[in-house]
């Protein structure tokens, strides 16, 4: 299984779950031509709309205990406050040593870049469970 593709695979089921039950959730995608090459990448990973909860985030799995920001995720952070800026949810979702699920808001990340810090270690974070976004939209 390539990286990132384990907490994708669970992502995608909760997504699967929240549009049966009526709410909305998606992965965006990268923007390619009709032939595949690629153009440009996802502003960031995942949008989940609910009824009491309304959230953005990058989904990320990271060997080791510090995520080294590329320019990329620089970019993703970017979006992500644009979003965090109209009231929504926006946090990078890390799943660390396959094990630890994670949540980064992304104003933390930012703060981290304006230090100059690319790196960002998990003490940042705060625990998640996949579920829990359930339990948060169910208000």
């Amino acid at each position: 299984m390539r990286r990132g593709q384990y907490l994708e695979s669970q992502v995608n089921k909760i997504i699967k779950y929240i549009n049966e039950i009526g709410g909305h959730a998606h992965k965006n995608n990268p923007n390619r031509t009709v032939d595949g090459i690629y153009l440009t990448g996802e502003p960031f990973d995942y949008e989940i709309f609910l009824k009491d909860y309304k959230a953005c985030f990058d989904a990320k799995e990271v060997k080791g205990d510090v995520w080294n920001l590329k320019d990329k995720d620089v970019k993703q952070a970017e979006n992500l406050k644009h979003c965090k800026n109209v009231g929504l949810n926006a946090y990078f979702l890390i799943l660390f040593n396959q094990k630890e699920l994670l949540e980064i808001d992304v104003d933390d990340v930012i703060k981290e870049l304006q230090k100059g810090r690319k790196s960002i270690h998990k003490e940042k974070g705060i625990k998640s469970k996949l579920n829990d976004i359930l339990k948060k939209g169910n208000g």
